[in-house]
């Protein structure tokens, strides 16, 4: 039964919330010594605001290392995230030793998260906050185990915070830890300084808390440091002293998510720009390469400087049509890589430039058409001017293609855009690491990744990837019973890729040949995505055979995603086979902030799992040319962890809950990271803004 509440409070956490900040607290926040924005040793009713980003180190005095690292004093990583309004998610390891001896002695290292809800941006005006919070929940090796409630009432300067907790009887912070009433005071002596003080349970905490001045820090940051100067905790070896250090930055948030933040102000950026240029055979000033141009009738005219124009800037297979009441054009972008609302950001800027009437914009991925965008280019120039706040723009991706091929376009024309077969190179490292085991703290494999992708016709696509090591940490190579597998030079994947847009929102790829090193099979997927993008099903198949012991792995998996475009947050369920055979569901919880995404999911697959990842591009925002060859970073880069929240220890079993995922899938190659839809394209155009004024206006 605790088990099955553990795997609910992770599978549910994060129902939807309906607020807004409108007031910020005059005092500053920082976490406490373990798991939770607080005092010195205790929770209050704060959390990290809505989008920011918390890291934060603490080293405590008199470590024993005669004991095992689950007793005594210890040192902490933190980092937190504040995941939706209200709600903070944080990430814990506590350790002795960085890394040592292998075993459960000293050197090894406990990895834990815990979740806390607050009030606080209910009732941004209250002086009065509550908040609740769970710690280190599942498993045998939880030595932070704690669930809480607390109150915080804030008057002036000053905040007093009071709660009743109930802890584990193997508490690393002791056995009456939380187990009980506590409390804690803080005071903002200055904008710089904090004094604090707590009880925890097992006794009393003093210290002070130093910030730097709002402003000091690039990106909004903020730094403190923080000393416990005072303990008479009546558990062995943690009447102690323990420093910190903490830096908080805020990601960036959409127009939408800022109504839901402390602190984020909505600014529209506002520029002067030139009016529309006259066109004609007679004058005009054209890109370079088109300067003069005798005899050509002015709706063709303008028809080749824009083509022109959209190629100079990377874009590809340009192709247009001048209607009589509509100017059609499609093109495929190659170079803003981060996300597909720079390239439309950009593009639209371009023709709005020298069409100011009706238009129809086309996106293409690998020559497939996947996003209709119509709309008045004066209204449109105006809006990234910053002179309206609508774009009055509408988008399409459920009727694209049957729209696409309605078009008349120009043909047997000399193609301004660059060869058709541009092989692509992807860069990027390769990941494989662990955190908070017996083996300490963290352990690593790490290799280049080098990704050549050639596109040969629409939805056809050629993918191998070559593995070249370069580090692996100690522990890793000298023992094979290390939870990694240390990456091996050579080829680990060579598919090929066939999609296919068929219509009414369906969406189809077959991906045939070898991958994960030494699998040989077919993959497929096919997706079905709602008109507005709110709705999405998923199916997943494959059947692969390995090479060596002719082991098959037959995943099926199905998944519904939900997206709430208001703040940017997606909830996805699954159930199925996993790549080894093994059957059940999850549910994943996807919050986006800019271009970052961070997961947090829970699986049920004869065991209970619980875990964190992030993922974002890693590679510049806008990248160079394709020419004759286009090398680049890679658009997603992922690395988190899970952990083993059942059963009656912490060991993680190999390969379970194995998700086949590909590189080059559905929603990385052609729908922008699951991002290209109407709702999350009409509550991000404040993007398509931004990018116009970076990389065009400027």
């Amino acid at each position: 039964m605790a088990t099955s509440i553990r795997f609910a409070f992770f599978a549910g956490l994060l129902l939807p919330t309906s607020f807004s900040a409108e007031a910020e607290n005059s005092l500053n926040t920082s976490f406490a010594q373990t798991g939770y924005t607080g005092v010195l040793r205790v929770p209050n009713a704060s959390t990290l605001d809505f989008g920011e980003v918390s890291t934060a180190w603490h080293h405590e005095d008199n470590i024993n290392f005669k004991t095992r690292y689950g007793i005594g004093a210890h040192n902490t990583i933190l980092f937190g995230l504040g995941i939706l309004p209200g709600v903070e998610f944080t990430v814990q390891n506590t350790y002795k030793r960085f890394d040592g001896d292998t075993g459960y002695g000293d050197a090894s290292s406990d990895l834990s998260f815990s979740i806390k809800a607050s009030t606080e941006n209910w009732f941004p005006s209250s002086p009065l906050s509550v908040a609740v919070g769970m710690q280190d929940a599942g498993g045998i090796a939880n030595y932070h185990d704690n669930t809480y409630g607390v109150a915080s009432l804030t008057y002036s300067n000053i905040k007093i915070s009071a709660g009743y907790g109930k802890s584990n009887k193997r508490n690393q912070m002791g056995i009456n830890f939380l187990s009980g009433p506590f409390g804690g005071i803080e005071w903002q002596a200055t904008d710089w300084l904090q004094l604090a003080g707590d009880y925890d349970g097992t006794g009393y905490n003093a210290g002070l808390k130093l910030f730097t001045p709002k402003g000091l820090l690039p990106f909004q940051a903020e730094a403190s440091a923080k000393l416990q100067a005072y303990s008479n905790s009546a558990t062995t070896n943690r009447d102690n002293r323990y420093v910190g250090i903490e830096l908080r930055v805020p990601f960036r948030l959409s127009d939408s998510q800022q109504k839901y933040s402390r602190h984020h102000q909505i600014q529209t950026p506002r520029t002067e720009l030139e009016s529309y240029p006259t066109i004609s055979s007679e004058n005009i000033a054209a890109p370079k390469g088109m300067e003069r141009i005798i005899n050509t009738d002015v709706g063709e005219l303008k028809t080749n400087i824009i083509k022109t124009t959209l190629s100079q800037y990377g874009f590809q297979f340009v192709r247009e049509h001048h209607g009589d009441t509509v100017y059609s054009v499609a093109f495929e972008n190659s170079t803003f890589n981060h996300n597909e609302l720079d390239a439309i950001g950009v593009a639209l800027g371009l023709i709005s430039k020298y069409e100011s009437g009706k238009f129809q914009v086309f996106l293409l991925n690998n020559k497939l058409p996947m996003l209709e965008v119509t709309g008045d280019g004066k209204t449109v120039r105006e809006f990234l001017a910053g002179e309206r706040a609508s774009s009055e723009l509408n988008y399409d991706t459920f009727n694209t293609l049957r729209k696409y091929r309605a078009v008349n376009w120009a043909k047997n024309e000399k193609e301004l855009s660059f060869s058709a077969i541009t092989p692509k190179i992807n860069l990027s490292p390769s990941l494989l690491s662990t955190a908070g085991t017996e083996f300490g703290v963290f352990d690593y494999s790490l290799a280049l990744a080098t990704n050549l992708v050639v596109d040969i016709w629409p939805g056809g696509s050629l993918d191998i990837r070559h593995m070249t090591p370069v580090a692996t940490s100690q522990d890793v190579r000298d023992y094979w019973w290390h939870p990694i597998t240390p990456h091996e030079r050579g080829i680990d994947r060579a598919l090929f890729h066939q999609a296919f847009d068929l219509p009414y929102g369906i969406f189809s790829q077959f991906s045939v040949g070898k991958t994960y090193k030494d699998y040989h099979g077919v993959l497929n997927e096919t997706q079905w995505q709602s008109p507005s993008g709110r709705h999405k099903f998923t199916l997943t198949t494959g059947s692969f055979s390995q090479e060596k012991t002719g082991k098959e792995a037959t995943p099926l998996l199905r998944s519904y995603r939900f997206y709430a475009p208001e703040l940017d947050w997606a909830i996805e369920v699954q159930n199925g086979e996993y790549w080894v055979g093994d059957a059940g569901y999850s549910i994943k919880s996807h919050h986006w902030f800019g271009d970052l995404r961070v997961t947090l999911e829970a699986h049920r697959s004869g065991e209970d799992y619980a875990g964190m990842n992030l993922s974002f591009p890693l590679t510049p925002r806008k990248e160079m040319k394709p020419k004759i060859v286009q090398i680049t970073g890679i658009d997603q880069w992922q690395w988190g962890y899970h952990t083993k929240i059942s059963g009656t220890d912490n060991r993680i079993t190999q390969n379970a809950i194995w998700e086949p995922t590909l590189q080059h899938d559905i929603d990385r190659r052609y729908f922008n990271r699951d991002r290209l839809s109407p709702l999350y394209l009409k509550s991000h155009e404040g993007r398509m803004r931004e990018a116009f004024m970076e990389f065009v206006a400027k």
